[in-house]
């Protein structure tokens, strides 16, 4: 049976790779950046008419939950007309962290996105400071081998 292998790179991948390695971007401390990760809105019109200003805001604010995140997010805004009451749902993917609990009414599309937007933070912020809490950490090598346990009190015997 013959062994499969894999396909050596060519030299003008190896080049490739190697340009992409210098293009990397880095500070003035010589420290290299973090790659500002991308998010993707997609914005679905019920009932009304699509804007392209009211598009254009919704993916402004509700782009800048990427500061928050460590992986590339899309979120999918769903707005629509029911008279005179205008609603909003946001619903946002990012690696394993899905958040479908954004729901907001006005009577003004823009107001029921800024609150799409705060809402959206919040439970983002909410999330990551749950996660951040309920790691446990170890205890440090010091305290370990420098044989140091934590004074118990001492309990005095009664004498009556």
């Amino acid at each position: 049976m013959p062994k499969t292998q894999r396909p050596q790179p060519s030299r003008a991948d190896q080049a490739g790779a190697i340009e992409a390695k210098s293009k990397r971007v880095t500070t003035a401390k010589g420290r290299r950046q973090r790659r500002p990760h991308a998010t993707a809105v997609h914005v679905t019109f019920r009932h009304l008419e699509p804007s392209a200003a009211i598009q254009g805001y919704a993916e402004r604010k509700l782009g800048q939950i990427t500061k928050f995140l460590k992986k590339d997010a899309a979120v999918h805004v769903v707005l629509s007309v029911d008279k005179y009451r205008h609603c909003g749902e946001a619903t946002v993917k990012a690696g394993r962290l899905t958040l479908k609990a954004a729901y907001q009414e006005g009577r003004d599309l823009y107001a029921v996105i800024d609150g799409l937007a705060d809402k959206v933070k919040r439970q983002i912020t909410e999330h990551l400071n749950k996660i951040k809490q309920s790691r446990t950490r170890a205890l440090s090598a010091s305290t370990l081998l420098g044989g140091q346990e934590p004074a118990a009190p001492e309990v005095k015997s009664g004498q009556s």
